[in-house]
């Protein structure tokens, strides 16, 4: 969004549309929603590429990595 959206053209509100019954702004399950066009723009241009990194390797590095169990497994 903050490299390719246009505020004053790319968003749009659609009021009473469908929505969850549990939101609190849609009392009877309609409210309003937004959308955002995020698109590059056609013809492509190298401006709107995707940012790349050089590949890194990890091998050598020490990497401690918790031991995460769900709350509903079984403990050992």
């Amino acid at each position: 969004m903050a490299t390719r959206l246009d505020p004053s053209q790319g968003i749009i509100t659609i009021d009473q549309v469908f929505g969850h019954g549990l939101n609190p702004n849609f009392p009877d399950y309609l409210g309003a929603k937004v959308g955002f066009d995020c698109c590059r723009p056609f013809p492509h241009t190298y401006a709107y590429d995707r940012a790349s990194y050089k590949p890194v390797s990890l091998d050598g590095l020490d990497m401690d990595v918790p031991d995460i169990r769900r709350a509903d497994a079984e403990l050992d």
